[in-house]
């Protein structure tokens, strides 16, 4: 979300922040995630979202950007990056 910050004479915009696409995208393991919300909250992209009341979290592909930030922090370990198809993704 970009905000504009009106001045009588220029308009003011924050900075973008721009990450490089990755060939990987976060899989998160089922069997193994304890639904913490840990991914969720370390993510930067806001690409990690719940899914239903019972705490089940669901990547969204559209936000994604496979920093792998959510693997790192995961504390059960359920999450791992996978390649997509051996297909380079540009932005």
């Amino acid at each position: 979300m970009l905000v504009h910050f009106e001045h009588p004479h220029h308009q003011i915009e924050p900075p973008r922040w721009e990450y490089p696409l990755s060939a990987y995208r976060p899989m998160i393991n089922t069997d193994v995630c304890k639904h913490c919300g840990t991914c969720a909250a370390f993510c930067h992209m806001g690409a990690i979202r719940p899914l239903d009341m019972a705490g089940h979290y669901e990547i969204h592909p559209d936000h994604c950007v496979g920093c792998g930030a959510c693997v790192r922090v995961c504390p059960a370990h359920a999450i791992e990056l996978a390649e997509i198809g051996g297909v380079t993704v540009l932005a």
